[in-house]
């Protein structure tokens, strides 16, 4: 659920972004857009931005991946345990 909750958020705040921009060139006009010093800067921050999320996403899919194959593993142990056991008591018996 989480992650769903997190692709709409995504998609919500690219539409905003897409919207604030769609807003600036259309008020100031396609070949009045401003390309000085605060625009750069806003540009780069941004870009940086995406990629900190798009590294934690690695590392969210990195980690989850992993707890699964550790869940997995313990799940086969805990079945070569029981099948152990269970061998045991038919020796015995």
């Amino acid at each position: 659920m989480n992650k769903e909750l997190e692709v709409e958020n995504l998609a919500n705040q690219s539409l905003v972004a897409q919207r604030l921009v769609c807003d600036h060139n259309t008020v100031g006009g396609i070949l009045n857009v401003s390309t000085g010093q605060p625009s750069l800067a806003s540009c780069s921050a941004a870009r940086k931005h995406y990629e900190r999320y798009l590294e934690q996403q690695r590392q969210n899919k990195k980690s989850e991946e992993g707890s699964r194959k550790r869940k997995s593993l313990l799940t086969e142990i805990e079945e070569l345990k029981e099948k152990k056991g269970e061998r045991v008591w038919t020796l015995m018996g």
